[in-house]
């Protein structure tokens, strides 16, 4: 665990640098912290979930109707994992837009990066850890009325 925060932690150290200097290939930061997630083969968590979001990265949840109704990160887009090869394409035409799916805990949330890389998307990763450790480490949410 500690190597896998070190390494993430070092890769993303590196794309802020070099994404400061305008080096960066990538594109966007959000695109520049999302290939350093796919180097290295690691999920953000929470926190570092928040830099992407704070570059500019789309948020996918693919938790269930009711899950999303009692709380969602603030314009996140509803696409529950069962229901991504009906509505992926239609909810999210960009397929090089830096994406970043979450659910509840972190396994429905693999699923639908995964499913989104099959379908063609570019630029995925998953939150680990999901919407209650959004919450708890104050990222933004919105809760439906």
């Amino acid at each position: 665990m500690r190597n896998q925060i070190a390494a993430w932690t070092a890769a993303l150290g590196l794309v802020l640098i070099l994404c400061g200097a305008g080096l960066s290939r990538a594109g966007s930061p959000a695109q520049a912290l999302i290939a350093a997630d796919k180097a290295h083969e690691l999920r953000p968590d929470a926190k570092e979930a928040r830099q992407i979001y704070d570059a500019g990265a789309t948020f996918v949840d693919v938790r269930t109707d009711r899950e999303w109704a009692a709380g969602h990160v603030k314009g996140a887009i509803h696409i529950p994992v069962n229901d991504f090869d009906g509505a992926a394409t239609a909810k999210l035409p960009d397929r090089n837009v830096p994406i970043v799916t979450y659910c509840a805990l972190g396994p429905r949330a693999a699923k639908g990066a995964d499913i989104l890389r099959k379908l063609g998307y570019r630029n995925v990763t998953a939150m680990r850890g999901g919407y209650s450790d959004w919450k708890a480490d104050g990222g933004p949410v919105e809760i439906p009325h």
